[in-house]
């Protein structure tokens, strides 16, 4: 994933290039702007990724309107469904410039092992020619630069080249797995267990020798992810940034300024790159926040873990018992707040896999603690659906979701991880995908 640096650089520097696409301006209201962008998308990733940058006139500079809100990574997801096979995720980024102009920048992956073709055309004109793309054609890159089909044998070859290579990656990555030997599924459940349990006890650690007994009484809720790739770590060194990198693409859909991994520039909270036993008999190296302290200063107790291939697990008290909730500890369970804490997960989950060229799934473990007495309920924000008191103490929910359906629809994620959840407190049948949806939507008025 390019560093932010790199964004403002295209920005403040102006290069038309192949992998580079600058434009003054999108009308997602306008029938041609949506099949246009699609035939960008499409050749910047036969191209091998790039970017479609937003608010730049063609001699450079700056546009009137430089930043479009409507334009986000929902409506990229639809425009790439609708027009492009295979789908594939593309990251938007708000990047200010050095001027201080806020620029809409879309970041457009490479293909994988099947190179992006137009599955419908766009609207048609008044002699029936289709407008901004054709069906059934494959897209890329041309002295221009322009977005155009591929017309000769010699324009397939990186094509063809660049998809060898991608499906050279997954054949080696299939056979290492075959070569280890057991059950993948298993050992998968597994690693995702080690990291899950060792983060409590390290929790229950943190929390005795700050004078907190044990893990607070009222309960807590513990998030865990595994990436499903063969490609490989993300260097130590560089890790930092990229978890800085995802908090921040979190933030800018959800808003809440506290990204689930979350960095506080204070001396005693910075993450540090730790070990421990019971991680890898203590072999392998991941970087760790340690958000308790003894005067409770900062209204939360979070810990989080995260390593170079893929893992992280995060564990933190119920923002309905802080005292800037403003109700008595166990009371309630605030379906808004749930929204914030999973969603913003996953959607973490869902950047940081996207950093994995290889990456092909990923496995989620949630657990809530503590639930027992507590009733769907919100101080701040309007909540009249019926619900119940809850009887059970404890919830886990799991789930294996590919890398297509977590890109196309975190939403549908959500809902899944939080059912056994919203079911004990009797309100299962209202956080659904469409009502995570809606939360995202709400987001937006954050800003």
């Amino acid at each position: 994933m390019p560093a932010h640096d790199d964004l403002v650089d295209l920005i403040d520097n102006p290069r038309e290039s192949p992998s580079v696409e600058y434009k003054r301006e999108i009308d997602l209201s306008n029938a041609v702007s949506r099949p246009n962008l699609a035939r960008h998308l499409a050749a910047i990733a036969n191209h091998g990724g790039g970017y479609i940058v937003y608010g730049i006139n063609d001699d450079g500079s700056a546009a009137t309107t430089t930043e479009f809100q409507a334009l986000n990574h929902d409506e990229v997801a639809r425009v790439v469904n609708t027009y492009l096979e295979p789908p594939f995720h593309c990251d938007v980024r708000t990047v200010t410039a050095s001027s201080g102009a806020r620029h809409t920048v879309v970041i457009v992956p490479p293909h994988g092992s099947t190179p992006i073709c137009s599955k419908k055309a766009g609207p048609h004109d008044t002699n029936g020619v289709p407008q901004g793309i054709k069906i059934g054609t494959y897209y890329i890159r041309k002295p221009g630069p322009k977005s155009e089909a591929i017309s000769t044998p010699a324009e397939w070859m990186p094509v063809i080249r660049r998809c060898a290579l991608s499906e050279r990656a997954a054949i080696l990555g299939a056979i290492d797995m075959a070569l280890k030997g057991g059950n993948v599924a298993d050992g998968i459940e597994a690693r995702v267990r080690e990291w899950h349990d060792g983060l409590t006890r390290a929790y229950q650690e943190r929390m005795n020798a700050a004078g907190h007994s044990g893990l607070p009484q009222s309960g807590c809720m513990q998030f865990t992810f595994l990436i499903h790739q063969s490609g490989g770590e993300i260097d130590a060194n560089q890790l930092p940034n990229e978890v800085e990198q995802c908090n921040f693409e979190v933030d800018n859909i959800t808003h809440v300024h506290w990204g689930p991994f979350v960095f506080i520039n204070n001396a005693n909270f910075w993450p540090r790159p730790r070990i421990s036993p019971d991680i890898n008999n203590g072999e392998k190296e991941f970087l760790e926040a340690v958000l308790v302290d003894e005067n409770d200063a900062i209204s939360t107790a979070d810990m989080w873990r995260i390593s170079g291939d893929g893992l992280g697990s995060i564990i933190k008290r119920w923002w309905e018992d802080t005292p800037l909730f403003g109700e008595v500890p166990g009371f309630c369970l605030s379906p808004i707040w749930l929204a914030n804490e999973l969603g913003g997960f996953i959607l973490f989950a869902r950047f940081f896999a996207n950093k994995f060229e290889t990456a092909t799934a990923v496995t989620f473990r949630c657990e809530w603690t503590g639930i027992r007495g507590r009733r769907p309920h919100d101080p701040q924000s309007r909540w009249i659906a019926s619900g119940h008191v809850a009887e059970d103490d404890r919830r886990v929910s799991s789930a294996t979701i590919s890398m297509v359906e977590l890109n196309n629809s975190w939403e549908t994620t959500a809902a899944n991880l939080a059912g056994p959840l919203v079911r004990a407190v009797g309100i299962g049948h209202v956080i659904n995908a469409s009502w995570f949806s809606t939360q995202a939507r709400a987001w937006a008025n954050r800003r």
